[in-house]
């Protein structure tokens, strides 16, 4: 199998002095030849069956596993996919966050019992790719908790290893350094105990984001 190096990251993060060997993607591991392009994350949902769903996670962990990845950065429940021409509304379950929750638990429970670290992303509100990196998703409260928090909630309760902030901001805040975001949805509430990463190249000039992220890609 040929690797492009430029796609993994190696990196440690505040609660580890270990290394970490992440890789995108989606859909298996990105840009190498020879490996699985499994089916994609709205394909997979469309079958109602959750077994197959968490044998798909399986098969997505024991290949990265198998190529020298620890943490692979996936599964994805953001976007919710409420824009339809979204382009990565593909790579979620679904634009029902009942059925994004249950094959986003079964995706990552099936990852990590492979024996690699699974990341949620993208945490939260990550509803387009047109000006992402600057662009503001204005949701009222209890909407983003009725709607987009609820799949990573799932995720949550299946001990997600990691969580991957989003772009965008929230609210006029960047979501990586939002208080209220990083710590008081996340952490305070939804009880999360692991570490929270950046999206690539997506840290920000501010002193507050080495506050609320633990890892940097």
């Amino acid at each position: 199998m040929k690797w492009d190096k430029s796609d993994r990251s190696c990196f440690s993060y505040s609660h580890n002095t270990s290394i970490n060997i992440a890789s995108d993607g989606p859909l298996g591991v990105r840009y190498v030849q020879g490996v699985t392009a499994f089916a994609a994350g709205i394909h997979a949902a469309s079958t109602w069956d959750i077994a197959l769903v968490r044998e798909r996670g399986l098969f997505l962990g024991t290949e990265a596993k198998q190529l020298g990845v620890n943490v692979q950065l996936g599964p994805s429940a953001g976007p919710l996919g409420k824009f339809a021409q979204g382009g990565r509304n593909w790579e979620g379950f679904g634009s029902d966050p009942y059925l994004q929750g249950i094959m986003m638990a079964q995706t990552i429970e099936g990852m990590q019992e492979a024996g690699v670290q699974a990341t949620a992303k993208h945490w939260i509100a990550n509803e387009q790719e047109l000006n992402r990196e600057t662009m503001s998703s204005d949701v009222p409260d209890k909407v983003l908790r009725e709607l987009y928090v609820w799949p990573f909630m799932d995720a949550v309760h299946s001990n997600v290893a990691a969580m991957m902030c989003s772009y965008n901001k929230i609210n006029g805040t960047w979501a990586c350094e939002s208080d209220f975001v990083m710590k008081k949805l996340l952490k305070d509430e939804l009880g999360f105990k692991g570490y929270v990463m950046s999206d690539w190249n997506g840290k920000q000039e501010h002193s507050s984001w080495r506050i609320s992220t633990d890892a940097d890609l």
